[in-house]
């Protein structure tokens, strides 16, 4: 049990976590619903009043889609990822709790978390939980919504 734990804890920081959450508080705005995935990395549902109900991570951070992406293709790159840093897991998902999780390969050699095939991302002008600031960008970017 403690080397499980312990691998648990390698991989939540490899997946850029500071810590496991089943529960996600984001603002009295927003209601989350925890969704946890394997291999350390946790997806949620939280409801927005202007999005609708839009997937976030373990802290609460709002996550992201980009247009460009393709399916099996990842066009957010360096020096993209410094404003667009991706959801990563240091491994494969190997049975998602939530439908439609997945995995691709990023050209860099990481292992990006995807939600029916898009690669999910964060956005560095998100300060807190709850913030939605990446939202519209360029017309490109947009909060990853839950279906």
């Amino acid at each position: 049990m403690r080397t499980f734990l312990l691998a648990l804890a390698v991989v939540a920081a490899a997946a850029g976590c500071s810590k496991s959450s089943t529960t996600t508080t984001a603002s009295p705005a927003e209601s989350a619903t925890p969704v946890p995935a394997a291999s350390g990395v946790a997806v949620h549902t939280a409801t927005n009043g202007t999005l609708g109900t839009i997937l976030v991570d373990a802290n609460g951070r709002t996550l992201y889609v980009f247009d460009k992406d393709k399916r099996g293709t990842i066009a957010c790159v360096d020096p993209c990822t410094g404003t667009w840093p991706p959801l990563t897991t240091a491994g494969p998902l190997a049975s998602p709790a939530m439908s439609g999780l997945g995995t691709v390969h990023r050209p860099d050699g990481g292992t990006q978390v995807t939600y029916k095939s898009r690669p999910l991302y964060r956005y560095s002008g998100d300060t807190k939980a709850g913030d939605t600031n990446g939202d519209g960008v360029g017309g490109i970017w947009h909060a990853a919504k839950a279906s």
